[in-house]
């Protein structure tokens, strides 16, 4: 008998463990601030449990309670475990089965880029097996102006941002195809939020041709930038829009696995 109720109170811990999990999830996706009413319609708990679990959430930080509306949202703490988690992951390392893939799709070498020091700083590369190819090297870095990965990063920050780097590292030519002006600049960067994904045309490197798209965190702020290169002389509108296409499929699939979710 005393297993029998051993046994049924585990049982009850893990049904309650897998309604916690399922209320986090429910705030995450919806915006991480819900009514009760709201989160039990949805899951389909009665409101007295849905309330006593998010009691206990609340009392142990995980989520908050606004005391003018009642609302309840994500609680710091739930963040700040998110945040050491993904610090204590090698980015290089998670992304690399995704450059494959977006190599093995266009047959393309496939690049994964952050910003650092406001440079665009290449963390992975999984190169095209095609004998002419575009290279790369992991560790190399390039201005932020004058790369695809480097636009990417940009146009995720406000415009005051943007000039302030550029106010430090200036806009310098490097090929007669770079963006060298500030309000070309402004103008390529507001295309490039309305479309999604960026263009290097020979503008860092003659006879490359790059597209890059954004690779967001749970927070959906921009971490890296993926990209995919093709010299121009195998470049057509049809490779175009291939790689525009797979390199936004994989950028959002390790986006997913790094807890972005829109």
């Amino acid at each position: 008998m005393k297993n029998r109720r051993n046994i049924m109170a585990s049982e009850g811990l893990v049904k309650s463990a897998k309604k916690i999990f399922q209320i986090l999830e429910e705030l995450s996706q919806n915006g991480g601030r819900m009514k009760l009413k709201d989160i039990s319609n949805n899951l389909g708990y009665p409101p007295s449990t849905v309330h006593r679990l998010l009691n206990t959430l609340t009392d142990l930080g995980y989520v908050d309670q606004d005391s003018q509306s009642s609302d309840y949202l994500i609680g710091v703490k739930i963040l700040s475990l998110a945040a050491s988690s993904l610090d204590g992951l090698d980015l290089g390392n998670i992304a690399y089965n995704y450059l494959t893939n977006l190599r093995d799709k266009t047959g393309e070498t496939a690049n994964l880029a952050i910003n650092d020091s406001n440079e665009s700083l290449y963390i992975q590369k999984v190169e095209s097996k095609a004998m002419v190819r575009v290279f790369s090297l992991i560790g190399k870095r390039a201005p932020l102006h004058a790369t695809g990965v480097g636009k990417i990063m940009m146009a995720d920050l406000t415009w005051r941002e943007v000039v302030e780097i550029l106010d430090e590292t200036g806009l310098p030519r490097i090929t007669k195809y770079t963006i060298t002006q500030l309000d070309e600049m402004k103008s390529e960067l507001e295309k490039i939020r309305e479309r999604g994904y960026a263009y290097d045309n020979e503008e860092c490197e003659l006879g490359a041709f790059c597209v890059a798209a954004p690779v967001r965190d749970y927070s959906g702020r921009v971490v890296a930038s993926m990209s995919v290169s093709i010299p121009t002389n195998r470049f057509s509108k049809t490779t175009k829009e291939k790689l525009i296409k797979e390199v936004l499929i994989e950028s959002k699939k390790l986006s997913a696995k790094l807890g972005y979710d829109k």
